[in-house]
């Protein structure tokens, strides 16, 4: 079931980089928050498979109302060291490169296109986030997710993720109002006795902070 992390998510998570490293031959998932781990789960992980799965930032089923500012997302296809995941969190304040090895693709404010109102990739070859069938806006370098909506982002960087012993994503929140029930998922269907889910929840109640993995059976 899930492992509780913190007790209040919106309070650790906002205004804070938010750092998930997952490493099966290592055993571990790692949780950080402005470089600090504040979470150290050790299991007999297994590659997870992300075949056709959707990758969800924002509210899971649409059930809870949000208010969340996300200013950049990262990929990578491997798990960062302590000394990296310090590094990404000292350079955010003063605009210095991020760790760039296996890093897969980057979300910044400098990818919104009004035009056609997407979010585009500063770095990385993987297609655009549309924005443009849900409540989201774009000010003072956020994107801002409100209502009962999420952000599914690209197939591409499933497929990059996809049975990888390793990954970690990297999230950077500005403003939290209120955080949905599974902020951070990744969930495959496509054998659905064989599903794997990865999730980063927060409860209805009192917004506590807890993480899971499934393999072979959902909840």
């Amino acid at each position: 079931g899930p492992q509780k992390v913190a007790d209040d998510a919106v309070s650790l998570l906002s205004d804070s980089l938010l750092t998930i490293v997952y490493d099966v031959s290592g055993g571990y998932l790692r949780i950080f928050v402005d470089g600090v781990e504040v979470f150290n789960y050790k299991a007999a992980f297994s590659k997870l498979d992300f075949t056709d799965a959707e990758l969800i930032l924002g509210s899971w089923d649409n059930s809870r109302e949000v208010y969340m500012e996300l200013t950049d997302i990262r990929f990578y296809n491997h798990p960062l060291r302590t000394a990296e995941v310090a590094q990404n969190a000292k350079n955010l304040n003063s605009y210095a490169p991020v760790v760039s090895d296996g890093l897969i693709a980057e979300f910044d404010a400098d990818g919104y296109s009004t035009a056609n109102n997407t979010w585009k990739p500063s770095i990385g070859t993987v297609g655009d986030i549309d924005l443009s069938d849900a409540k989201y806006t774009f000010d003072k370098g956020a994107c801002i997710v409100t209502g009962g909506d999420r952000i599914t982002l690209p197939q591409e960087i499933a497929d990059a993720l996809n049975n990888k012993q390793a990954f970690t994503i990297e999230v950077e929140f500005g403003n939290i109002k209120n955080i949905p029930s599974q902020f951070v998922n990744f969930i495959s269907n496509s054998v659905i006795e064989r599903q794997t889910q990865f999730s980063l929840r927060s409860s209805e109640k009192d917004n506590n902070f807890s993480a899971q993995v499934c393999f072979g059976g959902g909840e």
